[in-house]
């Protein structure tokens, strides 16, 4: 595709196109911040909040949160069981800091919650655990169980079992066995491979959990599982450094964990996001295939294969695996979030208002639909909307994406004073992005008083991309951000190197088209700037974004813009 080249004008859009531009305004207007009763799933939904360490040691915490993430993923794989409930991720339960069945009720719209607590004297360790109606609030049952320090394989064995019968599910013993066969049977081994997960679970410590799982592997040295779980916080690493090293490394563990015929899905999952880190997406897909083949209610394969799909921009296959995925557990508020996602990422606004709607019976209080709904009134105009919900969702749990939602919507009224601290704060709250990067030090070349941090700002920005881009250079959109970046500096030729690269790795990406568009103006270039936002038109999305950055204000003065615009709002 000639990335300059003008494209020809298209015919009326039909009634119905309108008809659906109407019924999005309509929706979002209704929606406010009610949400509709709920009805109830087939499957119920559980909730497994972490184990709380009656001895306060680092060890014993990490322990706990380990119980929780093997016993939901005990759970959630076994056949029985998905019969009739379907089970938060345990990472999720993390992420929303749930610490009660009100919680968790609120975030995840579950029935029962099983929370407990994990204490150990001299050589013993006691779990008591119990079942709680996340609606009354009142627990249901709880029992107790003891186990040497040593041997939790055991534990985690009579653990399930204790929960399938709080639950009161009948569990196979060859679907028990079937889950508990990977463990190590080595003494003490288990232990450090649950507090490998503890850390693991709390998304910042793959330090002390690369230290516990070598501690595992050097008393087993087999233990497939343990060499998955390393990969994991290696690429967990990487994830936080961008250091090549590390991918290299997780890479390593993941094949040996395939190579000792351990709990494979574990391993060839991640070796899935690797490939799909380095820009080896049709690799991604492979591994991820074979994932669901073996099991096709594994919900996290499907959603990565659909994440790989979309890399590959095979958006029908994406679509369906995000869809498989909420077929799997369709009472589970998270499969609907990411589907919400893709729509709105594909300019299917009302598809995603459905999605973000349906998530949100499910869970009246989960932040991140109302990030998500921010997003969308940012994508219609209706910024006062988007402040209230992205500070709704803000108040409930702080996240990057509110407050990069929130700059922007600052931003789109030129109020830079307000949106400088909301993208100070999107930085604040986790690892770096070229985008965020990019997007504060553009606001602070165009806030006044903040011009002198600009200069620094873009510096970080192009040290973030070209650490990305060596890992994975078929990553269109981080060159795309680089494109922009470079316009914004003044490296006309480095900019339209990189805009024409990214056009032609990924041609009807939205995000690269509408950087092209930024990238084309700032240089002087307003032909191959209405090109691109022609091409933009046709995939529906940053059109609002388009009509409302303070940059773009002599190009929407540009009569053959307002042309296009008028074309492209009665034509497809």
């Amino acid at each position: 595709v000639a990335p300059r080249r003008t494209a020809p004008l298209r015919r009326a859009r039909p009634w119905y196109y309108w008809l659906a531009l109407i019924a999005l305004v309509a929706l979002l207007a209704w929606v406010g911040y009610r949400a509709r009763p709920w009805s109830a799933a087939r499957q119920r939904g559980v909730a497994v909040l972490p184990f709380t360490a009656v001895n306060s040691d680092e060890r014993t915490r990490a322990f706990g949160l380990g119980l929780e993430m093997s016993l939901s993923n005990h759970l959630s794989g076994i056949g029985a069981f998905q019969k009739a409930f379907w089970v938060v991720p345990a990472v999720d339960v993390l992420q929303a800091r749930s610490q009660s069945a009100k919680d968790a009720r609120e975030h995840f719209g579950v029935d029962l919650v099983i929370s407990g607590s994990v204490e150990t004297t001299g050589d013993r360790v006691r779990v008591t655990a119990g079942i709680s109606d996340a609606r009354s609030l009142r627990q249901l049952r709880s029992r107790q169980i003891t186990a040497a320090v040593d041997d939790s394989f055991a534990l985690q064995d009579e653990l399930v079992r204790m929960v399938s019968d709080l639950l009161q599910v009948d569990l196979p013993n060859e679907s028990r066995e079937q889950v508990l066969s990977a463990a190590s049977r080595e003494p003490g081994v288990e232990d450090y491979y649950l507090q490998g997960r503890g850390y693991l679970q709390s998304g910042d410590k793959a330090d002390p959990a690369m230290e516990v799982f070598q501690e595992a592997l050097r008393r087993d040295p087999r233990y497939a599982r343990a060499h998955a779980g390393l990969g994991e916080a290696y690429l967990q690493k990487y994830n936080t450094t961008k250091a090549p090293a590390w991918i290299a490394k997780a890479r390593a563990s993941c094949q040996q964990a395939l190579r000792l015929r351990g709990t494979t899905a574990e391993a060839r999952i991640t070796l899935g996001m690797i490939a799909r880190a380095e820009g080896r997406y049709q690799e991604a897909a492979s591994v991820l295939r074979e994932v669901v083949g073996e099991q096709p209610r594994n919900r996290d394969a499907w959603l990565r294969l659909a994440q790989a799909y979309e890399s590959l921009q095979s958006m029908k296959e994406a679509e369906d695996a995000y869809r498989k995925a909420v077929e799997i557990q369709p009472g589970y508020p998270g499969g609907h979030q990411s589907l919400g996602v893709f729509f709105y990422r594909r300019g299917r606004y009302v598809e995603a208002v459905r999605s973000f709607e349906r998530a949100r019976e499910l869970a009246p209080d989960n932040y991140r639909v109302y990030s998500q709904f921010g997003a969308l009134y940012l994508q219609t105009g209706r910024y006062r909307e988007a402040e209230e919900v992205l500070k709704r969702s803000i108040a409930l749990r702080p996240s990057a994406v509110a407050y990069n939602n929130l700059s922007s919507c600052y931003t789109y009224q030129e109020k830079y004073a307000d949106a400088v601290p909301a993208m100070e704060k999107a930085l604040q709250m986790g690892q770096s992005s070229v985008t965020l990067l990019g997007n504060l030090a553009h606001l602070y070349r165009l806030a006044p008083g903040f011009e002198s941090k600009a200069g620094k700002a873009y510096q970080q920005a192009f040290e973030e991309a070209r650490k990305e881009l060596a890992i994975n250079p078929s990553d269109a959109e981080v060159r795309a951000e680089l494109a922009w970046l470079y316009a914004e500096t003044g490296d006309r030729k480095a900019a339209e190197r990189e805009i024409d690269a990214a056009r032609l790795q990924a041609p009807a990406n939205p995000v690269v088209l509408f950087r092209e568009v930024l990238v084309y103006e700032r240089i002087g270039e307003r032909g191959q700037a209405l090109a691109a936002y022609e091409s933009l038109t046709k995939t529906g999305s940053y059109l609002e974004e388009v009509s409302r950055r303070p940059e773009l204000k002599a190009f929407r003065n540009d009569p053959k813009y307002k042309e296009r615009k008028w074309q492209s709002s009665k034509s497809m």
